[in-house]
């Protein structure tokens, strides 16, 4: 409704507003671009679906490739970092998160005490050796005691 004398007064909400809704009929209007160019819509789902989902698929291929690595014995400080980030995910599912202040340490000590309370620590000590210390002889016991725990998420 516009003020006496006909001048309306618009709010820069109500300009974000109107341009978002722009953005929006442009957006759409190149998806009917596209179909009409023989694009199906199939394929552009598919395609948000990949863009969407490669960072996750990315992520858990270095992680097999890093457990595969330390299997056969070749390992680096990277797959250390690598495994713990897998150990973390899984305690995080249990209900487990680390703080982004605490080290690896002070979140094992921080779990209570239990069989995985006592594996996490294991773990921990394996992860600082070969991370820390580059001690590579650390790897398999790094990689027996995921196993172990990933196994007691199973149970």
């Amino acid at each position: 409704m516009a003020p006496s004398g006909g001048v309306t007064y618009v709010t820069e909400a109500e300009l974000a507003l109107a341009r978002k809704a722009g953005e929006c009929t442009r957006w759409s209007g190149d998806l009917v671009d596209a179909g009409r160019s023989g694009i199906p819509a199939s394929a552009l789902a598919c395609a948000v679906v990949a863009v969407w989902s490669a960072p996750k698929l990315w992520r858990t291929w270095r992680i097999r490739l890093g457990v595969r690595r330390l299997r056969r014995g070749k390992v680096s400080v990277a797959d250390a970092t690598l495994l713990y980030g897998r150990m973390l995910k899984l305690l995080k599912r249990r209900g487990y998160e680390k703080p982004a202040w605490f080290t690896p340490y002070e979140f094992a000590c921080s779990l209570p005490p239990s069989e995985m309370g006592l594996l996490v620590a294991q773990f921990t000590v394996a992860y600082n050796a070969l991370r820390f210390g580059a001690q590579a002889d650390a790897a398999p016991r790094l990689s027996e005691l995921l196993e172990e725990l990933e196994s007691r998420r199973r149970a």
